[in-house]
């Protein structure tokens, strides 16, 4: 149902499949839990998210003011499947002001670490994975974040990637609202 709203996920998805297995990295290792879905407008970011959780049955997890734009958390009653994957959350992004993209999904990301691992301050883990996979360029830029930390690779000829991060964006969701880390959006951001 949500893939009515986002789109297909199974190309991409299997783009992302095949890249990362020329790569040497076996995504059948890791769970996806979660796909982004940009959009071009605040108005476009209130009506998926609204969409989501009233036609794809999902609630929303947290919005919280991240870079200075809203982003929304939809955790789906019904996931997205691909292949062996059962994908749980959309991830909504609005768009942050003066810096216009096109609607359309964004990434996907894999959870790497195990069921010990924590969301903070996980740069070590990140490089240790880096590491095994010395022929990948990995794209560091997110990979001191405090929480969630995380590093990717750009599909080639794709406005397209796939971020690995330790764990779940569930769970990183449960630590931030534990810990008062959510930034709430302005009652007039809209």
């Amino acid at each position: 149902m949500a893939e009515t709203i986002v789109g297909s996920c199974a190309p991409l998805i299997e783009k992302a499949y095949e890249h990362l297995r020329e790569c040497g990295i076996n995504m059948d290792d890791f769970e996806i839990d979660h796909v982004c879905y940009r959009t071009s407008t605040k108005e476009e970011y209130k009506s998926t998210v609204s969409r989501l959780c009233e036609a794809g049955g999902g609630q929303v997890l947290v919005e919280g003011l991240i870079g200075g734009r809203p982003i929304a958390t939809v955790k789906l009653s019904s996931p997205i499947v691909v292949r062996r994957w059962s994908v749980p959350c959309v991830e909504v992004p609005c768009p942050k002001a003066g810096r216009p993209y096109a609607s359309g999904l964004e990434h996907i990301e894999l959870v790497i670490g195990g069921p010990d691992s924590s969301p903070l301050d996980s740069r070590q883990a990140l490089e240790e994975f880096a590491l095994r996979h010395p022929s990948v360029e990995f794209d560091r830029r997110a990979i001191d974040k405090h929480i969630n930390a995380d590093i990717s690779i750009s599909l080639p000829g794709e406005e397209f990637s796939v971020k690995f991060h330790l764990c779940s964006l569930e769970r990183v969701v449960e630590l931030e609202k534990e810990t008062n880390s959510v930034v709430p959006v302005p009652s007039d951001f809209f």
